[in-house]
């Protein structure tokens, strides 16, 4: 009974350890898996850190995000702000331009707006400015082409360009005439641009009339009359608009205007 028992238990132990050995054989059998490409493993820096406590330097070449600086940020919502602003002005005319409105086309705060034009004053002027701006260069190039002209072809020129500027942004073109400034100390804000047109009149006149201050008595005179007649053509306070009739009128006081002056 006893030499059973023993010859049961080291037929146990041989199968204990052939099982054993098999685990071990098939352990090393079986390839290992890769590490896994995921978002377990740490990057590059991330191992860095973890060894030293530091960040790894950024590889050469690699981009960098450039931040953009206040005076930039400025620039480019003042750019933004302008065209909006003439925009409005073109469609809508002056008493659409409202500063909350323009603020939230342009996506900032009131507040924002605020800090780079001062006030509704300081953006109505602005927007003006770029209109006068943009009527002299008109001005100019058409006073360029009529350079050889006799002086009544000369300021027939300017007058029709002016009409024809008038009428092609007829909103804007009346916001600067409309725009009643009531603070005294921003009434110059545009009067160089206003000066800069009556120059270019003046510059016609120079063979004719001698004297400076009558030149430019005469300039603002000549200015006067075709600037009404277009703004009471645009108006319709004569009757419906009428650019042909218009066109007659400016023509027969520019030609009278011209023939008094150069009487040859």
């Amino acid at each position: 009974m006893g030499e059973r028992k023993a010859t049961e238990a080291g037929a146990r132990e041989r199968k204990a350890k052939t099982v054993q050995a098999g685990a071990v054989a098939l352990d090393h059998a079986t390839p290992r898996s890769a590490p896994d490409d995921g978002a377990d493993a740490p990057l590059p820096s991330e191992r860095a850190t973890q060894r030293t406590g530091r960040m790894a330097p950024s590889a050469p070449g690699a981009a960098k995000v450039k931040t953009e600086s206040r005076d930039d940020y400025r620039a480019r919502l003042r750019t933004q702000v302008m065209r909006i602003a003439r925009d409005i002005l073109h469609r809508e005319g002056l008493s659409a331009l409202q500063v909350r409105r323009v603020a939230e086309e342009a996506g900032c705060s009131v507040g924002t707006l605020y800090n780079i034009f001062t006030d509704v004053e300081g953006l109505v002027l602005a927007a003006n400015a770029e209109t006068l701006v943009e009527l002299g260069q008109a001005l100019e190039t058409v006073a360029r082409r009529s350079a050889g002209g006799t002086l009544e072809q000369r300021l027939m020129t300017l007058a029709i360009a002016y009409l024809d500027y008038a009428t092609i942004n007829r909103l804007r073109w009346k916001a600067v005439f409309e725009h009643y400034v009531a603070d005294a100390s921003l009434v110059e804000a545009n009067s160089e641009h206003r000066r800069r047109l009556l120059a270019l009149i003046e510059r016609q006149l120079e063979a004719a009339i001698s004297e400076p201050a009558a030149r430019a008595d005469v300039a603002r005179a000549l200015f006067a009359a075709v600037h009404g007649i277009v703004l009471l053509a645009l108006d319709n306070k004569l009757g419906s608009f009428d650019a042909s009739q218009c066109e007659r009128e400016i023509r027969f006081i520019v030609s009278l205007a011209a023939a008094k002056l150069d009487p040859r």
